[in-house]
């Protein structure tokens, strides 16, 4: 669980980054950033005023326009939830 091994910021940034090479690793740049898409989308959620980001989701067709993105979501907060290690607890 994401809460529970990745609650900083850097750590997370670390694992996105980490799951994207992977996925292009296997799939290939294009299609591997394609499928990473969503995936980015999930993780874009999990900081505070990622809208602007994840409406521009469709500009990621390379590893250029991923870190351009990762970069984004660098500067913003992790939402307080993920935080305190709580996130998607009931």
């Amino acid at each position: 669980i994401i809460s529970q091994k990745y609650a900083s910021k850097d750590e997370l940034i670390s694992l996105i980054k980490k799951h994207y090479l992977l996925n292009i690793k296997y799939s290939g740049e294009e299609i591997g950033t394609k499928e990473f898409r969503k995936n980015f989308i999930w993780y874009s959620k999990l900081f505070k005023g990622a809208n602007n980001i994840r409406s521009k989701i469709n500009e990621l067709v390379d590893e250029k326009s991923f870190n351009t993105l990762l970069n984004e979501l660098k500067d913003l907060e992790l939402k307080r939830e993920l935080e305190r290690g709580n996130y998607g607890k009931s």
